[in-house]
């Protein structure tokens, strides 16, 4: 059945403004999770035209750690990097960085939703505010949900194809500045690209050149804080081994098929032509992290 634009156009503007006035209602009084600190002071910290907090008249939080002579955060440095602009309104302006989020995921969610399934209500978009990742995580300043909003965009520029690979390669790069993990796209958007009639080597050359900037600031940033381009310090949350297989893929199913079923069970049933698309990046994710010692159930509903 073909969707009534202006019905869906009124009900897309309802649930918007709606979420705004909820969020604005409940507008985070201060941060609520450890990892926010180490953001948010390096975001500060990043303000005062300095890289590490050696010498810094920023006082370095817990989530720091000492390699190659420097003091540096523990995480990449692409969340505090987005949060600069906002902390020169106060810090509690940082809490604004969610709410832009979710509506601009709720946005690029739908966009996808439309080249995916043009028959499709893009009134169904709004559902993304549903994901537990926006709901959980929209008022804080974790990374989380910043990471899922690039990944988002990248996959939307991977569906345009032709120009729109260069944007979809240097987006995901930014995303892996973000979380380091979500490299594990690269090689995962890189099988679409290939799978596709036409010109495939070019578009993977056009993807990997929008990708290799980002991974050369990567390298640097590692080689600047932690003494090595390839050095940085997953060490202290866990490690990888497949002993950790068995036990994280019955602990991440179970929770995932309780608590978001859809998740993996959808790409099942999406049809031939988007079953791979849609599956192959959840459950690569899945994947990665039943490799890794640490669990926990917010983990799963994270891009890598």
């Amino acid at each position: 059945m073909k969707p009534r634009s202006g019905r869906t156009a009124w009900l897309l503007i309802a649930g918007a403004v709606l979420y705004i006035l909820t969020f604005l209602a409940l507008y985070p009084r201060t941060t609520a999770v450890v990892d926010e600190d180490a953001y948010l002071t390096e975001a500060f910290l990043f303000r005062t035209g300095r890289l590490s907090y050696e010498g810094s008249p920023i006082p370095a939080p817990h989530m720091t750690v000492k390699s190659g002579g420097r003091l540096a955060s523990k995480y990449p440095p692409g969340t505090s990097l987005f949060l600069l602009p906002f902390i020169l309104f106060g810090w509690r302006a940082v809490f604004v960085s969610g709410l832009l989020l979710a509506l601009a995921g709720t946005l690029l969610f739908g966009l996808i939703l439309q080249r995916l399934s043009p028959e499709t209500d893009p009134a169904w978009a709004l559902l993304y505010l549903f994901y537990p990742a926006v709901v959980l995580l929209s008022r804080t300043v974790m990374s989380d949900l910043l990471a899922a909003t690039l990944v988002l965009a990248s996959f939307y520029c991977l569906l345009r194809r032709g120009g729109w690979l260069f944007a979809s390669g240097l987006i995901l790069g930014l995303a892996c500045l973000v979380r380091y993990s979500n490299a594990i796209f690269v090689p995962v958007f890189l099988l679409f690209v290939l799978r596709e009639a036409g010109s495939r080597l070019k578009g993977a050359l056009s993807l990997l050149a929008g990708f290799v900037p980002m991974a050369g600031l990567m390298l640097a940033h590692n080689a600047f804080a932690y003494g090595s381009p390839l050095s940085f310090p997953m060490y202290l949350t866990g490690n990888f081994s497949p002993a950790y297989f068995l036990h994280n893929v019955c602990y991440y199913g179970t929770a995932l098929m309780v608590l978001y079923p859809l998740m993996l069970a959808a790409p099942l049933v999406a049809g031939k032509g988007r079953r791979l698309l849609l599956g192959l990046p959840a459950y690569a994710v899945l994947g990665l992290y039943c490799f890794f010692s640490y669990t926990t159930t917010a983990r799963i509903f994270r891009p890598a």
